[in-house]
């Protein structure tokens, strides 16, 4: 399997770079919006991490008492 080349002409040419400037601006709006959404994700995960500890002291919570009456 050799590679074929093919004469261009101008008109290709121009069809093909403005199709790699499409691809490439549409690449950039994905990479964006991946990185709106991983940015969305990391304070959603924070703020779960903060609602879990609040269930753990809450959890824990009705345990205090019978501890301070068994010290």
């Amino acid at each position: 399997m050799g590679l074929r080349l093919r004469w261009c002409t101008q008109g290709d040419v121009a069809s093909l770079k403005g199709d790699v400037r499409r691809l490439v601006a549409a690449l950039a709006e994905a990479h964006e919006e991946a990185a709106a959404s991983v940015a969305t994700l990391a304070r959603i995960d924070a703020v779960k991490g903060r609602m879990q500890a609040a269930h753990d002291t809450l959890r824990v919570r009705p345990e205090l008492p019978l501890l301070a009456t068994l010290v």
